[in-house]
């Protein structure tokens, strides 16, 4: 077996090392000096990790001109990169500009017209490119001529499709296309339920989406934070509905979670909403990719809530649960313990703030609704409050539960 000189070898090794690491330059010096110092036919393995490299770094116009320079040596790899760099053109990756559909497409047969025959992985990317850009009915043409070639469908082809119709605002479609990978024997996924859902959410129907979300639930499949998303997308225009089905997802997942380690969830056996019980920390505030259960929440600055990335229909949820997150605060700090004693004392000595309307025994002044909540600070824009670019917008009191 011949071996690679040692200091070739540790050129090779240097070139992997750049590429894994996407550090564009270096691996544009080590590939020369491999070209340098190796016979150049030997080396399309070189070249095709340049191209997938640029594909991942979204660098599509670098990738086609590694791929002019190996030219008639390119191969069933090299269109593999290419395609990839198409559907990796821009962030984020699933809204694509039709052109580059369109370039996918020349490549596909240009491979083709070479007499390379595609693969699976060439037929996904290039649906995938076409769903990307919302060209739905090119995606199926694309899955009908894979089919016909003799390659069978998968769950990714299934994702893909209804990625697609989601793309396109065709939820019956989606759920169409669905049916028949089923009675075709493919499986489904999470990926699968959450795409469906989000074709619905798109096309802002309501009923679809909670009929997809029930089926959902009845598969058994753990919702996850892609669900999440879909789920607020969907019910944003009712922000009340969006917030109990988030925090649904959200207790489910919750739940399953439990199970997984072991242990039994108390508040499963005894009936009450999970947790139940207030926890406070030093760490981090709660942040969009949380937006947990105002029940279970721990925040440790409540009265900041920054809605910096957030969507219009994601920030009402977020604004909707903290306001339920207080509530639920000072009702907790305010209910005496097990031993008489009264919470709020107990988070007044760990600094906690008490903002309700009490009475003379300290206790809450009549029911719920009547609980204060003043001075809560929301972030609009920027992280940062002071940047000019963002907006600060100061509630001065909130009086009710939302």
């Amino acid at each position: 077996m011949n071996t690679l000189p040692a200091s070739l070898a540790s050129l090779k090794k240097d070139f992997l090392d750049a590429v894994r690491k996407n550090d564009s330059h270096r691996a544009q010096l080590l590939r020369q000096k491999l070209i340098d110092s190796s016979n150049d036919s030997d080396l399309n393995w070189v070249h095709n990790a340049v191209i997938n490299m640029h594909a991942r770094r979204r660098e599509t116009d670098l990738a086609f001109a590694v791929a002019n320079e190996i030219g008639p040596r390119m191969d069933s790899f090299s269109y593999a990169g290419l395609l990839n760099a198409c559907a990796k053109a821009q962030h984020p990756p699933y809204a694509l500009p039709e052109k580059y559909a369109k370039r996918a497409q020349d490549v596909f047969q240009e491979m083709i017209a070479k007499g390379i025959e595609p693969s699976s992985v060439h037929y996904h990317t290039l649906m995938d490119c076409q769903a990307k850009a919302g060209k739905v009915g090119e995606a199926f043409a694309t899955y009908e001529a894979m089919q016909q070639s003799g390659i069978p469908s998968s769950t990714r082809t299934l994702n893909i499709l209804l990625s697609a119709c989601s793309r396109a605002m065709q939820p019956l479609r989606a759920r169409e296309t669905l049916e028949d990978f089923v009675q075709q024997g493919v499986k489904s996924d999470l990926i699968t339920w959450n795409t469906l859902l989000s074709a619905y959410a798109r096309a802002q129907n309501v009923d679809g989406a909670y009929e997809v979300w029930q089926d959902m639930q009845r598969s058994g499949l753990v919702p996850d934070r892609f669900t999440q998303r879909a789920l607020s997308e969907a019910f944003g225009g009712n922000v009340a509905l969006a917030a109990e089905i988030v925090q649904e997802a959200q207790w489910l997942q919750q739940r399953q979670g439990e199970r997984s380690t072991g242990s039994a969830s108390t508040s499963s056996a005894s009936g009450r909403a999970p947790g139940g019980k207030l926890r406070m920390h030093d760490g981090a505030d709660l942040k969009s990719s949380d937006a947990a259960n105002p029940m279970t929440a721990t925040v440790s600055r409540p009265f900041f809530l920054d809605l910096h990335g957030l969507s219009q229909s994601a920030a009402r949820i977020a604004l909707v649960q903290r306001l339920e997150y207080l509530t639920f605060a000072h009702i907790q700090q305010t209910l005496p313990d097990s031993n008489g004693g009264d919470r709020a004392r107990e988070a007044e000595s760990r600094g906690g703030r008490r903002d309700t309307v009490s009475n003379s025994h300290g206790g809450i002044s009549g029911d719920a609704s009547r609980i204060a909540i003043q001075n809560l600070v929301i972030v609009v824009g920027k992280e940062d409050i002071v940047n000019k670019k963002g907006s600060l917008l100061r509630f001065g009191k909130v009086n009710g539960t939302p």
